[in-house]
C-alpha cells in the first residue's frame, strides 16, 4: 500500500505541473484516494514543507505594490495560470513575454 507521504509527495509533484485537463484528471483522482484512505479533505492536510519566502518590492506600479508583502509562491501559482491564459488568448503577447524572460 503507498504511504502517506508518498502519496502527499506525488500530489505536491502534480500540483507543479498541471498543464492540461489530463492532469487536472489525475490530481483529482490523487485528491480523492487521498480523502478516502486518511478521511480528511487535503486541503488540511500538512502539504507544504518548504518556507515561505515574501515578496520584498519597492516598485511604484498598481501589480508591484499589490504583490509586496505576499506569499511568493502563492503569487506565482496566480501568475502561472495568468500566463495559461495569455498563451491561449494572445499568443504572440505570450511568445514575446516568454523571449523576454528567457533573455534574462
Amino acid at each position: 500500500m503507498i504511504s502517506k507521504n508518498d502519496l502527499l509527495e506525488t500530489i505536491a509533484e502534480c500540483e507543479k505541473n498541471v498543464n492540461s485537463f489530463q492532469d487536472f484528471e489525475k490530481l483529482a483522482a490523487l485528491y480523492t484516494v487521498y480523502d478516502h484512505l486518511y478521511g480528511e479533505p487535503l486541503m488540511y492536510a500538512d502539504i507544504n514543507t518548504e518556507a515561505e519566502t515574501i515578496i520584498e518590492t519597492n516598485g511604484n506600479s498598481v501589480f508591484l505594490q499589490t504583490v509586496n508583502g505576499k506569499n511568493s509562491q502563492r503569487i506565482w501559482k496566480i501568475m502561472s495560470e495568468l500566463m495559461d491564459s495569455v498563451q491561449l488568448i494572445q499568443p504572440k503577447l505570450y511568445d514575446v513575454v516568454m523571449q523576454k524572460i528567457n533573455e534574462l
